[in-house]
């Protein structure tokens, strides 16, 4: 593990993350720009049931020093944020399910940071591999045991083949607290690519299970940044919970709000879940 200079590309698309939750804790993370305002980073960084849930905000910063605490271009705060309630209560505790078109535990273990300025104009980005099987990968992120310097290891990560789940095993690669939500990545053609995001000190979530959203969340949260096209009615404008099965379709921040009308309706979850609401 090495110690890399956060102001210099690629280096300044991996941002420090902190989550400040509804009972005072504030946690930090690492997280990763893959678009002009775009942030990944994984679940448990921005909601934990032991801290009241969902934090009440949530900051990132490129280009972080300790020395420097507000980075190469300044602080910026989330305007929205899409998670999996299934990671609750810190980070992981298993890889997977164990079942195909399912998410849980690592493999569930990704949160997408919508902005309102175009953060990736000024920090670069990385592009997401939703393919990543089985490679070398880079780590990325800002480790407490660093003193929160930004850190750089590489090593062999995959897939397991004897599992359908989509969590890659990062055993080969150093990573502690603080690591969570950082990029698994490596560098091709002179491009960096995202292959997963980090969970546990052994797992990370592979994005190859989440291309069924993240790129459709992607694309409508463009709106965000003035000047852009309002998005279609439907697109997400406030926070989203995605869940597992037989969950409660939640409002936090009452940005977004679902009017069923009287009688039972049904809300379809893509080929994942659905749910009845009254």
């Amino acid at each position: 593990m090495q110690i890399v200079n956060s102001a210099i590309f690629p280096y300044t698309t991996v941002v420090i993350v902190r989550s400040y939750f509804p009972d005072g804790t504030t946690a930090s993370g690492s997280g990763v720009v893959v678009g002009r305002n775009d942030v990944l980073t994984a679940s448990h960084v921005v909601y934990d049931l032991r801290y009241g849930g969902l934090a009440e905000w949530t900051m990132v910063v490129s280009g972080y020093k300790p020395s420097k605490p507000t980075g190469s271009f300044g602080e910026f705060i989330a305007t929205d944020v899409l998670y999996f309630d299934t990671v609750s209560d810190g980070p992981a505790a298993y890889s997977g399910d164990n079942k195909p078109n399912s998410l849980a535990g690592a493999e569930a273990d990704v949160a997408l940071l919508s902005f309102d300025v175009p953060i990736g104009d000024m920090t670069g980005m990385m592009s997401i591999d939703y393919g990543f099987t089985a490679g070398n990968l880079k780590v990325s992120g800002y480790p407490s045991s660093s003193g929160f310097q930004q850190t750089l290891d590489s090593g062999y990560s995959y897939i397991p083949e004897s599992t359908p789940d989509s969590y890659l095993y990062t055993g080969g690669l150093s990573t502690s607290p603080g690591n969570s939500g950082g990029p698994l990545w490596y560098t091709s053609g002179g491009e960096q690519f995202v292959a997963g995001v980090v969970s546990t000190e052994s797992f990370g979530a592979a994005l190859s299970g989440h291309q069924f959203w993240l790129p459709d969340a992607m694309l409508e949260n463009n709106y965000l940044i003035a000047g852009s096209p309002v998005p279609p009615v439907g697109a997400p404008g406030g926070n989203v919970t995605f869940g597992s099965t037989n969950d409660t379709v939640q409002n936090p921040f009452m940005y977004d709000g679902l009017n069923m009308g009287g009688g039972v309706d049904k809300i379809i979850f893509g080929a994942y879940s659905s749910s009845e609401v009254g």
